[in-house]
């Protein structure tokens, strides 16, 4: 980019086709075979405390495996409650997901039940602890080894699945400190709480964050790849829910966001990753909110997923090419909660060779990336750019107040250029300082990024990271806005 500016509209015709090839992306028909292992476990825990039936979980995960992926009945194996004990959910795991299974198939792993903490064994967790599935025959002190399958051992079995598309979803907790909880009665008559670790009763909510202080920062259960996928409930410090019948708020909020087609938030047909782990987030947090448990603690879904994973399609296929403002929508996706207003100056239709400026205002301060997509398949990044660092800037937008671009200190204008159409231009402003600079700077330069598929599916990747400055753990602050636009000869 020089003083011409081109305003653009980006229309990236290779990143579905090469999203498609990543593991929750693979094509129906690229898949040899596929296996499922649904283990669930509810009111007949032998030797600890129970949980609620589970019937609708089961059936939520048989629908998210049905109309995601297609299985069909035989391809499904179902462990639930005394089934579910340690020796039969490893022995199926080996039998029906990895020796019955060859690279190039799918695989899922859902699990439904608590999720607890042990001592570390050979000292590969940095807070001495492993985490666990705490299942059927499972000591009543969530301490004793005996009846949990640690992450160490589902890594190794997970280990054995290489070349298949893999995916695990857990809807318990993963945190050692509480198992898959639901709500006391004296908060919701809907729902109750349940937890392996000892609390004061006088004091519960501080009980339950001093537990888990320590493993704020601790790694995912199972951390994901290129070809693996791993949907958690919570993250590593928080509580996992229920409602008092047994329903999983996070499986329940993955069915409606994906299964439904509610997470489609431009309604174009395609529901990304990102797009269903937001609304799954959403979901989630509305729940927290009536609980002071769990805001105490917080309640925020994760996926663990390459970023090419986390903007690809969920169930693999693209109905319909998708036009370029969605294409960005689908990838980056997010809402608005900081209100952000974009303006440009003219308003209307700008005449080729006319002389522009962008205006970005929110309610909320926080980092500014700008981006401008044109219908010759290009994208380029407006701000933060070279010209404003040099200046001092860094990259921060005060509330209420708007930021012009450009301005005065870039010494020229941008003036609308080839190719004349309609565009686009994309704000994003993140509330918390997400770690973007190494993504951001190399594309200061106003020049075309060469790799768009690549940019933007990193920051969504990045924008959708666990926060853990809080007091709580929780989902990462940012807002996205579109303004379209078109340049007439």
């Amino acid at each position: 980019m020089t003083t011409m500016m081109n305003m653009m509209i980006w229309r990236p015709k290779a990143i579905f086709a090469l999203l498609l090839l990543t593991a929750m992306a693979a094509p129906m028909d690229a898949v040899a075979a596929q296996k499922a292992l649904i283990v669930a476990i509810g009111p007949y825990y032998l030797k600890t405390i129970s949980l609620g039936p589970k019937d609708t979980d089961i059936a939520n995960a048989t629908k998210i495996l049905d109309t995601l992926w297609k299985f069909k009945a035989d391809e499904i194996s179902i462990l639930r409650d005394e089934r579910a004990t340690k020796r039969n959910i490893l022995r199926t795991f080996r039998s029906w997901l990895i020796d019955s299974t060859e690279p190039g198939d799918r695989v899922v792993f859902y699990y439904s039940g608590h999720g607890s903490q042990i001592k570390d064994g050979d000292g590969d967790e940095k807070d001495g602890f492993d985490e666990t599935l705490s299942v059927y025959d499972t000591y009543a002190d969530g301490q004793s080894g005996t009846g949990q399958i640690t992450d160490d051992e589902i890594r190794k079995l997970v280990d054995q699945l290489k070349d298949r598309d893999v995916t695990l979803i857990f809807d318990s907790c993963h945190s050692g400190t509480v198992s898959r909880a639901v709500l006391p009665p004296n908060v919701d008559g809907n729902n109750r709480v349940r937890t392996f670790f000892k609390r004061d009763p006088e004091n519960d909510v501080a009980a339950t964050r001093g537990e888990i202080k320590a493993n704020r920062v601790e790694e995912p259960f199972v951390r994901g790849g290129d070809r693996l996928a791993v949907w958690s409930a919570a993250s590593a410090s928080q509580l996992s829910y229920e409602t008092n019948d047994g329903v999983g708020v996070f499986t329940s909020s993955f069915v409606e966001g994906a299964v439904s087609g509610k997470a489609d938030i431009n309604q174009n047909g395609i529901t990304t990753n990102a797009e269903v782990l937001d609304y799954t987030r959403s979901a989630t947090q509305q729940f927290c909110e009536k609980q002071e448990q769990c805001t105490a603690v917080g309640f925020t879904p994760q996926l663990e997923a390459s970023a090419a994973q986390m903007a690809a399609p969920i169930n693999g296929t693209v109905a319909a090419p998708p036009s370029a403002i969605d294409d960005v929508v689908d990838v980056v996706g997010g809402g608005n909660s900081a209100g952000l207003v974009l303006a440009m100056k003219p308003a209307g239709k700008i005449k080729l060779g006319q002389s522009i400026q962008i205006e970005v205002t929110g309610r909320k301060a926080g980092w500014l990336v700008l981006l401008d997509v044109d219908a010759a398949g290009k994208i380029v990044q407006l701000y933060p750019n070279d010209l404003a660092t040099k200046h001092g800037s860094d990259g921060k937008i005060s509330a209420g107040r708007p930021i012009t671009i450009p301005d005065a200190y870039y010494g020229f204008d941008f003036k609308a250029g080839e190719p004349t159409g309609k565009g686009a231009l994309i704000a994003i402003v993140t509330e918390d300082a997400v770690p973007l600079e190494d993504l951001v700077k190399p594309h200061g330069d106003f020049a075309a990024i060469s790799d768009p598929d690549a940019y933007l599916a990193e920051l969504a990747k990045r924008l959708r990271e666990i926060w853990t400055a809080d007091h709580a753990n929780r989902a990462l602050n940012w807002s996205m806005a579109e303004l379209p636009y078109e340049i007439e000869p």
